[in-house]
């Protein structure tokens, strides 16, 4: 076994039954974690690439978007909510490789507590654009019917105007 790997593990991961030696059980490991990042950089650069693409072919239209019912507070504090959760999803993770259980079952509560707050906000923030009727969601029927006589109503006034 690798003396440096050794080293750096006082408490070794016991070794699983297809590998020949802890030293294969980790490079495997290690390149299962790289094949992992590797498949993340592709999908989100895809992303971001497809993104980019149509934010320039169509920015009159994102700039529209953007105007229409965006709050920066309420993106930013999901924002510090999101990465906050991160950080102590991997601070228990951490935690629990060094086996401080109470650390590690204070860290996942912070993380249920941040995930809930999370969820709380984007309940606030997609009632309060479902009410603008600017949700993505199928319009309730009481909200369809609205709609329709309010369209109804200004087809016959323009009608009855350029009479």
């Amino acid at each position: 076994m690798n003396e440096a790997v050794a080293a750096l593990d006082p408490d070794p991961v016991p070794l699983a039954h297809h590998f020949d030696d802890p030293e294969q059980q980790h490079d495997s490991a290690l390149l299962g974690m790289w094949a992992f990042l590797a498949t993340e950089v592709m999908f989100f650069g895809g992303l971001l690439a497809a993104y980019t693409v149509y934010r320039i072919s169509y920015p009159a239209e994102f700039a529209a978007a953007s105007r229409h019912g965006l709050d920066m507070w309420i993106g930013g504090a999901n924002t510090f909510v999101l990465l906050g959760s991160s950080l102590a999803v991997a601070l228990a993770v951490h935690a629990s490789q060094h086996r401080r259980r109470q650390a590690t079952v204070g860290y996942l509560l912070l993380t249920i507590l941040l995930g809930s707050a999370f969820l709380g906000i984007r309940r606030t923030s997609g009632r309060s654009r479902s009410t603008k009727g600017s949700s993505p969601a199928p319009a309730s029927p009481s909200r369809r019917t609205a709609r329709a006589s309010t369209s109804a109503r200004s087809s016959s006034s323009s009608s009855s105007t350029s009479s």
